[in-house]
C-alpha cells in the first residue's frame, strides 16, 4: 500500500501501459527504499483499497485490459480516502469510458469468417462478400 501511495493518480486508467509496468514502477520504489517486492494480487488490493485510484476492470470478451490510473511522476497526489473508510465513506467504483461508442464498447466486436478454398487454404471472407 505505500508503493501506491507514492505513485500519482490520473483522471483515467492508463492505456499507454500494461498494468505490469505500473507494478513494476512500483517494486521500483519499493527496491529504492529497501522494501519486498510485491506481486499482482498485493497491488490491486492496494489500489482498492486506497479509493482515490480510478481502475478499470478487464473484459476480455471486448477486448479490454485491466487499467489503472497511476503514473510514477506525474498527476495528483494520494488523497488518503482509505482514511475515510472507517467512517463509512463509498469507495470509488470501477472507470466506466464517458463515451462507450468511442471504444467500440457498445457492440460485440465483429467474428472474422473463413473459407477454405479448393487448395486447402482458409481465405478470410470480407464484410462484403457473399460467402454462396
Amino acid at each position: 500500500m505505500w508503493a501506491v501511495g507514492h505513485l500519482f493518480r490520473t483522471p483515467e486508467p492508463r492505456r499507454d501501459v500494461y498494468i505490469s509496468s505500473i507494478i513494476e514502477s512500483a517494486n521500483e520504489l519499493l527496491a529504492r527504499n529497501g522494501a519486498r517486492p510485491i506481486d499482482g494480487a498485493s497491488f490491486w488490493a492496494a489500489v482498492l483499497a486506497h479509493g482515490d485510484v480510478i481502475y478499470q476492470r478487464s473484459d476480455t470478451a471486448r477486448g479490454v485490459l485491466a487499467g489503472v490510473g497511476l503514473h510514477a511522476t506525474t498527476g495528483r497526489r494520494c488523497q488518503n480516502l482509505h482514511r475515510n473508510l472507517l467512517s463509512g465513506a463509498n469507495v470509488r467504483g470501477p472507470f466506466i469510458p464517458p463515451d462507450p461508442a468511442r471504444d467500440g464498447l457498445d457492440r460485440p466486436l465483429p467474428l472474422p469468417s473463413f473459407y477454405r478454398e479448393e487448395n486447402g487454404l482458409m481465405r478470410r471472407i470480407g464484410p462484403t462478400e457473399n460467402l454462396w
